[in-house]
């Protein structure tokens, strides 16, 4: 009897205890996302690499990527930054949308930890006090 008891008692422990880290998760990814999207208002992540623009900037040695000789061949250096600057505008409204996505994606991962472990904690809870 006094085994049950133990083991009935250790299920409540263990079972509040995985609901407190589920609402702890949930609550810092709401909180993280909130702050980001409406406190702060930043609108991408500070890490922007435009790497995918580097094909317009003529390298030291002349030499440009294989696939975009031929195109680039033909442009003047004016060309070349103005093409270069049109993509890192293109690549900017990308992250900006990403990132956007991101935190919404966030705050839609934190909801779903609190609904569940909400209700887990409580239950728990609930159980544990009772006996």
């Amino acid at each position: 009897m006094k085994a049950v008891a133990i083991i009935k008692s250790l299920i409540n422990v263990v079972g509040t205890s995985i609901g407190v880290v589920l609402i702890a998760v949930g609550a810092v990814m709401l909180i993280n996302a909130t702050l980001k999207l409406t406190v702060f208002q930043l609108e991408s992540s500070p890490h922007f690499e435009a790497y995918r623009c580097d094909q317009y900037i003529e390298m030291d040695h002349g030499m440009f990527p294989a696939n975009e000789k031929s195109e680039m061949t033909k442009l003047t250096p004016q060309q070349r930054e103005k093409k270069y600057t049109e993509c890192i505008v293109r690549e900017q409204k990308r992250e900006k949308k990403r990132f956007s996505n991101e935190k919404k994606h966030n705050l839609i991962d934190g909801t779903a930890l609190l609904l569940v472990g909400i209700p887990l904690f409580v239950f728990y809870m609930r159980r544990s006090m009772k006996s």
